[in-house]
């Protein structure tokens, strides 16, 4: 498109007026960027079919790629795998077809996805593959009605290529709006990130020109004096400030980690701990209807080496990051230093030796509270546990028939010798039934229980792991973030010793080095000027652009015509 080809053009005259910018690079890379969007033709159209579509949803995309073969037209398949992927540089499609089968409509990430899809997609064709009308019309009521939908059928498709299909529901005008309405989507990511890189850049001149500020305010306090006890006061505030900082983001960082369900430390404890399956089963002499299960030591040593692998990383982090925080602090630093003819900083001379991470990790990463549970022996003596209960119901019926059994034995007479008589014969009936019965319960009874019984000893396994885990990482990194505040502490102190000792070595030169100071002071203030007005260009240029891209998006969408 002609009027991309002037954005990417206006890209190019932003960078220019902020010549000095760590974004140079990438505001080049935005203009090749547009210029390809620009470049590219063809009209896209994004297709969504879920991954286990059914076989007439992948008829169907066989049907409508082979009668795209060679045309303008340029498929994209979308399913529950990369509906989220947006890369900058490809085109953002204003047309969708959705192919609706029984998958379709049973994935929820999807379904989610649908209902904000309003704002990229323009025109969207509801393909009906099921074989129930009624939870097609519920899905079609996912789309905003700030797009069009158009239902379709599979016969929709029969002897129609996509070019006729589109044509039967738009003219020419229409489907040439659409087109340019992907190609203006594609370029609208450009203009957030403008605005992002003049803020940064804003907001890093405004610093540099506080501190600047705060740098000709020093110099001019010193003109009457040559005492530099209120700029190593100064110093100290902004070592101690940064420092604290720099304790509080590694409290924060490892807080966050050990959050329960969402830090990074609590997830890998409890997936490596729900990676148990099974135990090691040991008999045990003093019970001999139960064995003793334990978690097998390859799978303890396995989660040990996960969760110290997992601290590694993190502590394998730090040091190179607090030492770079500690070079910008030692930087900024000696920025103000060296404006005061002090001596600068030396790091190598400042680091304390750094805490050992295999250390810590070797401290804290054992198994301190082993699992030990008890599960019932699997065979004949499973039964013969299991029949308990029902010899106990034998004994119970046996109990409350015996003082009739007894009352009918004490007289004489027929009478009363039929009832001892029915009196052990029911005995002995009941038995016989509760036994047979008891046997053919078991049979289905007895892999229910032994199913519960191990799935009830694997949770309380897994749970013992999952604290065990927790416990590692926590402790570890309790041990870790006092050993990180010791370590940023003494490095502290270094700093503000060395500073105390330059100033104390230098106090003789400084009066020799005032006009110098102001000279270099005034000229980094030119400097930052010059930029604030090469960024408030730069804004201009981005607001002018801003407004253009809005109203070529008003009026294409006024002319489109649904």
């Amino acid at each position: 498109m002609r009027e991309l080809h002037a954005i990417a053009d206006r890209v190019g005259e932003l960078s220019r007026e902020i010549p000095v910018s760590s974004y140079s690079g990438f505001l080049d890379e935005l203009n090749r960027k547009v210029k390809k969007i620009a470049s590219t033709t063809g009209f896209h159209i994004d297709i969504f079919k879920s991954m286990h579509a059914s076989a007439e949803s992948n008829k169907l995309m066989q049907m409508i790629q082979e009668s795209t073969a060679g045309s303008e037209f340029l498929l994209v398949q979308k399913d529950e795998n990369n509906y989220k992927v947006r890369i900058f540089e490809d085109l953002f499609p204003s047309v969708l077809f959705v192919l609706v089968d029984e998958e379709m409509v049973t994935s929820e990430n999807l379904k989610q996805h649908f209902k904000i899809c309003d704002e990229q997609y323009k025109v969207i064709f509801l393909v009906d593959l099921l074989s129930d009308h009624e939870v097609f019309t519920n899905f079609s009521k996912l789309f905003s009605y700030r797009c069009k939908t158009v239902p379709l059928s599979f016969l929709d498709f029969k002897d129609k290529s996509l070019t006729d299909l589109l044509q039967g529901h738009f003219d020419l005008k229409s489907l040439d709006n659409l087109k340019k309405i992907s190609y203006l989507n594609s370029v609208k990511p450009v203009f957030n990130f403008l605005t992002e890189i003049l803020l940064s850049e804003n907001k890093a001149a405004n610093t540099r020109k506080i501190l600047n500020t705060q740098n000709t305010s020093i110099t001019k306090k010193e003109e009457s004096t040559i005492n530099n006890s209120e700029l190593a006061s100064n110093l100290r505030q902004v070592i101690q400030k940064s420092t604290q900082e720099l304790e509080k983001s590694y409290k924060f960082k490892y807080d966050d980690l050990n959050k329960p369900n969402t830090g990074n430390f609590s997830i890998v404890a409890f997936e490596k701990s729900n990676q148990l399956t099974d135990f090691n089963k040991k008999a045990l002499a003093e019970k001999s209807e139960k064995v003793e299960t334990t978690i097998d030591q390859a799978f303890l040593d396995d989660l040990i080496g996960t969760v110290s692998k997992t601290i590694k990383n993190e502590l394998g982090k730090d040091e190179a990051f607090i030492k770079s925080s500690f070079e910008d602090m030692i930087r900024l630093i000696n920025i103000q230093l060296k404006t005061k003819g002090i001596d600068l900083l030396k790091a190598d001379s400042i680091y304390p030796p750094f805490p050992d991470k295999e250390r810590t990790v070797q401290s804290f990463c054992y198994i301190n509270k082993a699992y030990v549970g008890e599960v019932i022996k699997r065979g004949a003596m499973e039964y013969f546990v299991a029949l308990r209960d029902y010899t106990g119901l034998i004994m119970v019926v046996g109990g409350l028939l015996a003082p009739l059994s007894m009352f009918a034995s004490g007289w004489d007479g027929s009478l009363f010798k039929s009832m001892a008589d029915w009196v052990k014969r029911t005995v002995a009936g009941i038995s016989i039934l509760m036994i047979v019965y008891g046997i053919y319960d078991l049979r289905r009874r007895i892999p229910l229980k032994r199913e519960e019984e191990f799935q009830r000893e694997l949770l309380k396994a897994k749970e013992t792991l999952l604290q065990e885990s927790k416990r590692m990482f926590n402790d570890a990194s309790r041990d870790w973030t006092g050993n990180i505040s010791n370590w940023i502490k003494d490095t502290a102190q270094n700093m503000n010793n060395q500073i105390d000792r330059n100033i104390k070595e230098l106090q003789f030169k400084r009066v020799s080095q005032m006009n110098d100071e102001k000279l270099l002071q005034q000229k980094q203030l030119q400097s930052i000027e010059m930029l604030l007005k090469g960024i408030q260009s730069a804004e201009r240029l981005k607001d002018q652009m801003t407004t253009r891209y809005r109203d070529m998006l008003t009026e294409t969408e006024k002319d489109l015509k649904l």
